[in-house]
C-alpha cells in the first residue's frame, strides 16, 4: 500500500491521534477547540497526499 493511500484511508484516525498528541505536547494548542485542531490536520494531510500523488519533475 502506498503511503498516500494509507493516509487517505486512515485520515480520521490519524487526525484523532494528532489531536491527543498536540494537546499533551504543544504549548498553546489548548486555546483551540479539538475540532479546530482536527480540521487543520485534515487540511495538512490532504495537502500532503495531493503533493505525494502529483507527478514529480526532475530537477
Amino acid at each position: 500500500m502506498k503511503f498516500a493511500h494509507f493516509i487517505k484511508n486512515n485520515k480520521d484516525e490519524i487526525s484523532n491521534e494528532w489531536v491527543e498528541f498536540a494537546q499533551d505536547n504543544i504549548c498553546g494548542i489548548n486555546e483551540l477547540q479539538p475540532k479546530e485542531v482536527r480540521d487543520h490536520i485534515k487540511q495538512m494531510l490532504d495537502t500532503i497526499v495531493k503533493s505525494m500523488e502529483a507527478s514529480q519533475t526532475e530537477a
